[in-house]
C-alpha cells in the first residue's frame, strides 16, 4: 500500500488516503483534498461530495432544536448551504 498524508500547520494529520500499489495515486484528488479541509476550517463547514473549489459548502446542522429558527427562504434545518 501507498499512503498519502495531510498534516495542517499544527502537525495535526486531517487525512490519510491509502492507495493500492497496482493504481496509480490521484494529484488532482489530493489537492481538492487540502482545499476543501482548508475551506470547511475557514468557513466552518462541510464539503460535499465532489465538491471543488468556488463550490457551496454545507453549513453544520444545528445541534439542538430551536437554533434554526434564523432559516431563510426555501432553507431546510439539516442542509444549508453556504458560499466559501
Amino acid at each position: 500500500m501507498r499512503s498519502a498524508y495531510v498534516i495542517n500547520p499544527a502537525g495535526i494529520i486531517r487525512a490519510i488516503v491509502w492507495y493500492p500499489m497496482n493504481a496509480g495515486r490521484s494529484v488532482d484528488e489530493l489537492l481538492r483534498l487540502v482545499a476543501a479541509l482548508q475551506a470547511v476550517e475557514r468557513e466552518d463547514a462541510s464539503a460535499p461530495e465532489g465538491w471543488r473549489p468556488g463550490d457551496a459548502l454545507v453549513e453544520q446542522a444545528p445541534a439542538a432544536h430551536g437554533e434554526d429558527e434564523h432559516l431563510r427562504e426555501g432553507e431546510t434545518w439539516y442542509f444549508r448551504e453556504k458560499r466559501a
